[in-house]
C-alpha cells in the first residue's frame, strides 16, 4: 500500500492518509491523554491497528512511522483481521511504556522495508 495525504475526519482528526485505491486510512486522533495511531479499510466500523501514542510529539511520529512501514508492506486487498493479527498486542499504555510491543513493531517494520527494498 502507498498511502497520501488525505483530508482530516472526525475519525482522524489530527491526521488521515488513504491508500491509493482508498480502501484503506491510516492516521491519528486525538483521545484525553495524547493521541492515538490507527487504521482501518475506508468505511470500516472498527479500527485493524489502534496504538496509544500518548502527548510527545516525537513518540508519535515515531509509533506513526513504524505503522505506516508496516501497512505499506501490505498489499490494498489485505483484511482488517489480517492486519489485526499481523500486529502485535499492547499490554501497557502509551506505547513507549510497553517494550516487547513496541519492539515487536519495530521488527516488522524492518522486515516490511526489507522486503520493499529486495523487490
Amino acid at each position: 500500500m502507498i498511502f497520501s495525504l488525505a483530508p482530516t475526519t472526525e475519525s482522524y482528526d489530527v491526521l488521515r492518509l488513504t491508500s491509493e485505491t482508498a480502501q484503506w486510512e491510516f492516521g491519528c486522533h486525538r483521545v484525553l491523554f495524547g493521541v492515538r495511531v490507527v487504521a482501518n479499510r475506508v468505511g470500516g466500523g472498527v479500527y485493524a491497528v489502534n496504538y496509544c501514542a500518548g502527548a510527545d510529539p516525537v513518540r508519535i511520529g515515531v509509533l506513526r512511522s513504524l505503522v505506516q512501514q508496516i501497512l505499506e508492506g501490505l498489499p490494498e486487498s489485505v483484511s482488517e483481521g489480517e492486519v489485526l493479527a499481523l500486529m502485535p498486542r499492547w499490554t501497557v499504555r502509551p506505547m513507549h511504556n510497553d517494550p516487547v510491543c513496541f519492539e515487536a513493531l519495530v521488527l516488522l517494520a524492518r522486515q516490511a522495508t526489507a522486503k520493499a527494498g529486495a523487490a
